[in-house]
């Protein structure tokens, strides 16, 4: 059975712990090597596959063939370079499993006076049996407080975040949150003048005149130096290689594969241009429009 024959019946619900099983394993030689070149350390190794799986179970839930015009094996490194790529969003994404995890069973509870069976929980969860043991193993460890802050440097702690009911919205969070920290952590490493036009040109949407009449340099100038930073970024291999994960995902979320490669818009200039955004789904087309793209 094909990827896209198999995520078709995950996503309707048919024999899902199975499903996934059999997607997994499938897919196993394609996912090991992603993960093994994220890591030396062969301890770390089995906990990165068990990170990857969710990234596996996220890609199958939203892939959608006739709207992403390309094939499941296409979209799912993204999804899965989203799961492992550091501690602090894995952390932050696998809470969201447990508190689910954990609600779902007390709720249960409370109206039937016994906990749900591990076939409820997988389909309530929508995760196969692999995963559902490992929230299960989270959730006994209790392994990270709600309090606990997303980010050395960001003082939004877990539990301000969790949304209710839709995980969809809180990996928009985490997706908006992880880019915009790596985005600025680079910018801060420009010359002042070069952030400051960037961030003027892209978080504020300002026109390069407006932004030499404030500056007191001319409109070619301001270019200038807009083409001056954004080529110091992309001499940034950390960066230009976190924003190629994150264009990945353009084609198969926002603007479709043919498009895409048809408009050619940078990595670097694309991340720039998520800046500060509210989600990044809803502002694709705005700043394909105003950007002529």
């Amino acid at each position: 059975m094909t990827n896209e024959e198999l995520v078709k019946l995950i996503q309707n619900g048919e024999y899902v712990s199975e499903n996934m099983e059999q997607l997994y394993m499938q897919n196993k030689g394609f996912i090991y090597k992603i993960v093994h070149n994220r890591t030396d350390n062969i301890n770390e190794l089995d906990d990165l596959m068990q990170q990857a799986y969710f990234g596996l179970y996220n890609a199958a839930l939203k892939y959608n063939q006739e709207e992403m015009a390309c094939s499941f094996i296409s979209i799912l490194k993204f999804y899965i370079l989203n799961s492992i790529r550091d501690n602090g969003n894995f952390t932050v994404r696998m809470n969201y499993y447990v508190y689910k995890y954990k609600k779902i069973r007390n709720d249960y509870h409370q109206k039937y006076d016994y906990y749900p069976d591990d076939d409820y929980m997988c389909k309530v969860l929508k995760v196969g049996i692999k995963g559902l043991n490992y929230i299960k193993q989270c959730a006994t460890a209790s392994i990270v407080s709600l309090n606990t802050f997303i980010g050395e440097e960001d003082n939004t702690e877990l539990g301000d975040i969790i949304p209710d009911e839709s995980i969809e919205n809180f990996d928009v969070i985490v997706e908006r949150e992880d880019l915009k920290r790596i985005v600025n952590s680079t910018l801060s490493k420009l010359s002042s003048r070069e952030e400051h036009i960037l961030r003027e040109l892209y978080y504020k949407n300002r026109t390069l005149e407006s932004v030499g009449n404030d500056t007191g340099i001319g409109r070619e100038r301001v270019r200038q130096l807009k083409e001056r930073g954004l080529r110091n970024l992309r001499k940034d291999t950390q960066f230009v290689k976190a924003t190629e994960d994150y264009r990945s995902y353009i084609p198969t979320r926002h603007i479709g594969l043919n498009e895409f490669k048809r408009t050619g818009t940078s990595s670097v200039e694309w991340s720039v241009m998520q800046m500060e955004r509210q989600s990044i789904d809803n502002t694709i087309a705005e700043i394909r429009a105003q950007f002529g793209l």
